[in-house]
């Protein structure tokens, strides 16, 4: 994908007031365009574990988006208030969902409900 192709998507993501699914491979940009998204939006992200936070922070910097907070399962449970009337972004939603369910069972699938019946899936692919 270009880097055009890049821009182009985060671009019309943002323009989206609906929920946005990010899939791709490991190492296809799922969690830049998170940041990003969130940047734009003022949002928060959740984060399974303090070394994705730490890689979601070194990203953000890296990305210009250095105001992007980012919150382990654990933080936002311990204190919900960090998230209260944000836009809240989930990075690795498997791991962050097994997590609240207490280890148990894998997560295989999700559903989301937006009230306007619209959702975003945004394909990525590894770059070559």
């Amino acid at each position: 994908m270009s880097k055009e192709q890049e821009v182009l998507d985060v671009q019309r993501a943002w323009r989206l007031s609906h929920p946005t699914t990010l899939v791709g491979e490991r190492g296809s940009g799922k969690t830049t365009r998170l940041i990003q998204l969130a940047n734009h939006n003022n949002g928060v992200i959740i984060c399974p574990s303090k070394p994705y936070v730490s890689y979601v922070n070194k990203m953000s910097t890296h990305l210009g988006c250095g105001d992007v907070e980012a919150f382990t399962v654990a933080e936002v449970v311990n204190n919900p208030e960090v998230i209260k009337g944000r836009d809240v972004y989930v990075d690795e939603t498997e791991i962050v969902l097994t997590q609240l369910l207490g280890g148990e069972g894998n997560v295989r699938g999700v559903t989301i409900l937006d009230a306007g019946g619209i959702v975003e899936v945004v394909q990525l692919t590894t770059p070559a």
